[in-house]
Parts: structure tokens; sequence; C-alpha cells
């Protein structure tokens, strides 16, 4: 039901843009399809920046709260700043060597504890994939980079890789 709710939207959002233009048939449906285009990308624009407003993330969340199998996605996704928490830092990154070869692997630092540490291997092309693994943090040496920085060199396949050296194993 879902599903067809969103479609149906979706379908909505498109028709809103059929309207006759009395052009030749080819550039009428260019020009159609060119302004569905720019609709499309100006409510991905719109809807991702309200997405990165805190007062619009509480505004979710208030009211997808009482709803029972809702609740828990709402929460999962906006109920915690990580992007400021990126901002500010708070997710170093390392270097997890895999090998004695010097095999090896750039990480985010998702949890710290006593002796080890959770770190979240985002995955080429798409860095929002990945796997987390529990480490020792003998074993883990830090790094000069940014979030960013390891996006950049994950999404470009390893590419665009900044100047900048990893320090002495100290986390």
């Amino acid at each position: 039901m879902v599903i067809n709710w969103i479609f149906g939207g979706v379908l909505f959002f498109f028709n809103i843009f059929d309207f006759d233009l009395e052009l030749a048939p080819i550039l009428e449906l260019i020009i159609k399809n060119a302004i569905k285009l720019a609709a499309l990308l100006t409510a991905i624009y719109v809807i991702g920046w309200l997405i990165s407003k805190r007062w619009f993330r509480s505004v979710i969340l208030r009211l997808f709260s009482k709803i029972p199998l809702v609740s828990g996605l709402t929460d999962l996704f906006f109920s915690h700043d990580y992007v400021e928490r990126i901002n500010n830092g708070e997710f170093p990154v390392v270097e997890y060597t895999i090998t004695e070869g010097g095999v090896g692997a750039y990480g985010l630092v998702t949890h710290e504890d006593k002796d080890w540490c959770l770190v979240f291997f985002p995955t080429t092309p798409v860095p929002f994939t990945g796997y987390t693994l529990k480490i020792d943090k003998k074993r883990l040496k830090k790094t000069d980079m940014n979030v960013q920085d390891l996006f950049r060199i994950v999404v470009s396949f390893g590419l665009n890789v900044p100047d900048k050296q990893t320090k002495k194993p100290s986390i």
C-alpha cells in the first residue's frame, strides 16, 4: 500500500508537467523531459537540504514517533546528528593493515572502547555501503585524512588520493 502511495505521488509529480506546447513533437518531448528532470533535481536538492536541518529532523521525529514500525526507521535516520559529528571530526579515519605485506584498508572509527574500536570500511564506488569490524586498537594507524578525503578515495576507485601522510600508531 505504501509503495502504491509513493508510486502514485511520483506519477502525479510528473503529470503536473504534462501540457501542450504546440511545437514539433520531438522538440516538445525534449522540453517536457528537461522540465521534469529540472523539477526532479530541484526536489532532491530541497529534500536533502531539509534533512540537513535539525529543526526538520525534530519535526519528522515528533510526527512519526507514535507509529510502531515507522518510528524505528525515523529514529535510525533522524535522531542522530551524524552530519555535525562528521564535520566536527568525531569519526577519525584509520588505516588497518590486514597482512604482513602491507595490504590494508582505510576506515572510520564509529565507536571506541578501552582496547578495541568498531571501524566502518566503505566500499567502492558507493561509500555508504561497506562493512564494520571490531579491531584491536594496537592494529590501527591514525591518519591525517578526514571523512571527505576517505570518501573521495572510495568514490574515485582510489584514483584521487590526498597528499596527507599517516601518523605513528596512536589512537
